[in-house]
């Protein structure tokens, strides 16, 4: 004989209760999981990058070298990564993309772009110390890689100076003016006009439309770009400042080389 149990309304709700707790803790259990992968992920993905990152410089350049690189773009990613934190904005650590650089997220634009453009220098800043720093250690140690590690890592944050976004020099202009941008895209063409590089046409549609957004978001949002003339002129004279300095420090590196070698490194 089979028995049916009859099911009161108090038991239909406790029924329904004990659904619902069940489904509040699963849950609750796939979020804590998700969010626990995307912790991972944070670690995991910087991690990761500069393990594939180091292996392609290795591949290409030898291990010292290719660690050297990577120590390299670490610093000037950290200079980035530094300031966006003292200013109290998110950032991510830094990500690495095998033989192309580095890049820092900053997860929330700054209240103005005296911040951005603090932000964006504070990279080739330490990239121009890291530079100095192998300069200096060559003529301590010996240490001949260290002399090319120099050189390179003075003419990269000279290059990411450029006055065309989405390099950090794109961002520094903008607290100066606006309108260097566009004279940034025209050095960027005729220097594609010589070297008929692929980077650098991809670099300049990138710029272009990075242009017209900006100036678009200055017609909209202008007080963005309102900053004290005081502020204007120290940005002003730390950009161009920086800039002498890491050309000054990327020719005396290649003079140096030359010696050695008997020969320019750019085939004078």
């Amino acid at each position: 004989m089979v028995q049916t149990q009859t099911q009161t309304p108090a038991d239909s709700r406790a029924a329904v209760g004990r659904k619902d707790a069940a489904g509040c803790a699963s849950g609750a259990a796939i979020l804590a999981v998700l969010s626990k992968l995307a912790v991972a992920g944070k670690v995991l993905l910087p991690f990761l990058s500069a393990v594939a990152s180091l292996a392609a410089y290795a591949w290409l350049f030898g291990w010292q070298f290719g660690l050297g690189i990577l120590v390299l773009l670490f610093a000037h990613e950290m200079g980035h990564y530094v300031i966006i934190r003292a200013k109290g904005l998110p950032a991510s650590w830094p990500v690495f993309i095998p033989l192309l650089g580095a890049y820092v997220m900053m997860r929330r634009m700054p209240t103005n772009v005296r911040d951005e453009a603090e932000i964006a220098i504070a990279g080739p800043f330490a990239g121009a110390m890291a530079s100095a720093l192998c300069f200096w250690l060559y003529h301590v140690t010996g240490l001949t890689v260290l002399l090319p590690l120099a050189y390179f890592s003075f003419l990269i944050n000279l290059l990411n100076l450029i006055p065309v976004s989405p390099l950090d020099g794109g961002r520094i202009v903008g607290a100066i003016s606006r309108w260097i941008w566009p004279i940034g895209l025209v050095l960027l063409g005729i220097a594609f006009l010589y070297t008929h590089s692929i980077l650098l046409i991809i670099l300049l549609w990138l710029g272009f439309l990075e242009t017209i957004s900006r100036f678009r978001m200055a017609s909209v949002a202008g007080s963005y770009y309102r900053i004290p003339l005081l502020s204007r002129a120290y940005i002003t004279i730390f950009y161009f400042g920086l800039a002498a300095a890491l050309a000054i420090g990327m020719f005396a590196t290649e003079g140096i080389m030359a010696a050695q070698t008997g020969q320019s490194l750019f085939g004078g």
